[in-house]
């Protein structure tokens, strides 16, 4: 090969790699959270639990670039305004035998090339979510952007409780609808 020719190749690597500036990120305790939110026949009612852990890796100034994440939940953690309701949802989460939740980024497409603390960039996320054991492949919509050098993401989805496995909760003795709708808000600290 000519030296000229291995110089723009060697050029080209470079190039290529200068971009690739990914960085590790976790979950600012009590400022990340993930949350849930059933329609009910007397009463909505929400479950929230702040004992997120998170692995993210991600280049802020090239979102082209691949990401990756793993979001976990204890099971035990959600909290919904009534002990008594609180011991349903781990029963319904078979908490006993699957301790987490956990949500597994397979894709991330961006509005924007990168994240700026301006305004916020439009994320599709795509993922695998674990559920009592059960695997299924979800999306999120969701925004991240950039405050005092931290990231705040968030995002929601719909799915189905029958499709994990899940019985519809039940109060009253009627059954809470099959669609419950998850949420995420997390600030994220550079690791």
């Amino acid at each position: 090969m000519p030296r000229h020719l291995l110089a723009v190749v060697l050029c080209l690597l470079a190039l290529g790699t200068a971009h690739a500036d990914s960085r590790a990120w976790s979950p600012v305790p009590a400022k990340s959270s993930v949350s849930f939110d059933v329609r009910h026949r007397f009463g909505d009612f929400s479950g929230r639990s702040e004992s997120v852990t998170a692995e993210v890796t991600a280049d802020t100034a090239d979102l082209r670039q691949p990401a990756t994440a793993t979001v976990t939940v204890p099971a035990t953690s959600f909290k919904t305004g009534r002990a008594g309701r609180d011991r349903d949802v781990q029963d319904a989460l078979d908490a006993r035998h699957h301790g987490e939740l956990r949500f597994v980024l397979q894709s991330a497409d961006a509005s924007f090339p990168s994240v700026s603390d301006k305004a916020d960039v439009l994320l599709t996320l795509k993922g695998t979510l674990t559920v009592r054991g059960v695997e299924r492949p979800v999306t999120f919509l969701g925004r991240v952007r950039l405050r005092d050098e931290r990231l705040w993401v968030r995002g929601e989805t719909t799915i189905k409780m029958t499709e994990f496995g899940i019985p519809p909760l039940r109060d009253w003795f009627f059954k809470a609808t099959d669609e419950v709708g998850l949420r995420f808000d997390l600030t994220l600290a550079p690791t």
